[in-house]
């Protein structure tokens, strides 16, 4: 089985438990929740049913040299529903079990584990799953978002290159020339001008600001949370500067989504 396949199957799964498809986001994020049409759907409390995938960028990821199973690209496929009814949790199995993952073959683990970020004002209680212990989902009751009270909202985050692993029983997805090339970025070319792209990509947020282009602001505010976790892979922040950068992103958070509520 390969990337598109795991996705076409995962998509018809959920069409048939009536949830609809979302577009990805179309700027670099680090995760399938910071999704700008997501965040604004949640914060003004509407009924959502949606699911797409999503390519996501961690350059911490690339320096886990003990953990094979990591990308800097990778891709989650996530479901958000509102409303949702007590058979969630059993239709998330049957998904694990129509993609080729049965419980009889494979030894599936639900640990308790809370999910939070501070970027974008983001907290959730649930589970971490484990197949063959080795974590493909997060499944997240979401509390909050923007710094804004939500409530009765699953999140279920798939793992897709992860659960391939386990379906195609081979580690070579995570082997890819891709992880070879940020690797040596990182090392030579992430260097202190991404702090002056930083400071120009802030400026240009808060001209949008000025001019009332809040949207795109946001879509500015995002980039800079992308380009704050390339600086932070390579330890040029120090521990206070860090609280300092996550106040930033704590108190922006906050001014876009009671603007959009």
């Amino acid at each position: 089985m390969n990337l598109c396949e795991i996705i076409n199957k995962l998509s018809y799964f959920w069409k048939k438990h009536g949830v609809n498809q979302m577009l990805p986001s179309d700027i670099e994020i680090g995760a399938a929740t910071f999704s700008k049409d997501l965040f604004f759907n949640l914060i003004k409390d509407k009924k959502i049913n949606y699911f797409y995938a999503q390519k996501s960028r961690r350059p911490n990821d690339i320096f886990e040299f003990k953990n094979i199973q990591k990308n800097y690209i990778h891709t989650q496929f996530q479901v958000v529903i509102k409303k949702f009814n007590k058979k969630i949790i059993s239709n998330y199995i049957r998904s694990l079990h129509y993609i080729g993952i049965s419980k009889k073959k494979n030894i599936i683990n639900f640990k308790r584990d809370n999910w939070k970020n501070i970027s974008i004002g983001a907290f959730g209680k649930g589970w971490e799953v484990n197949i063959n212990f080795l974590e493909v989902s997060q499944i997240t009751f979401l509390k909050k978002i923007g710094g804004k009270k939500i409530s009765n909202t699953l999140e279920i985050t798939y793992g897709l290159e992860r659960l391939l692993s386990i379906i195609n029983c081979s580690n070579t997805i995570f082997k890819n020339k891709i992880n070879k090339n940020c690797i040596k970025y990182n090392f030579f070319m992430n260097d202190y001008y991404l702090i002056i792209i930083f400071i120009l990509t802030k400026m240009y947020m808060f001209k949008c600001l000025q001019k009332k282009l809040f949207y795109i602001s946001f879509n500015y505010f995002l980039k800079i949370i992308n380009i704050y976790n390339f600086i932070n892979s390579n330890f040029y922040i120090l521990r206070y500067e860090d609280k300092i950068f996550l106040y930033f992103f704590q108190k922006y958070s906050y001014f876009f989504s009671n603007f959009f509520l």
